[in-house]
């Protein structure tokens, strides 16, 4: 029985945890979707596409690495 209430209110805490993520970037931009220098994640993501669709590879993943070097911290590349 115990164990019961534990799941229910683990479960409880999650979706509220998500809920409220999902409200505060829902609406407005999320602090996440620009870099330092003030460049679009959007923008940065669909120049990327654009070139890969013309068949520039290279520059294709140029973007991609300038994009990875701009959006991801220093702890998330060290893993």
């Amino acid at each position: 029985m115990n164990k019961k209430i534990l799941v229910i209110v683990a479960v409880s805490i999650a979706v509220l945890l998500g809920l409220f993520v999902f409200l505060k970037c829902g609406r407005a931009p999320c602090p996440l979707a620009k870099s330092k220098s003030g460049v679009s994640l959007s923008g940065m993501l669909n120049q990327a596409r654009d070139l890969q669709g013309k068949g520039d590879l290279l520059g294709a993943r140029d973007a991609y690495v300038k994009l990875l070097n701009e959006f991801t911290s220093k702890k998330k590349s060290k893993n």
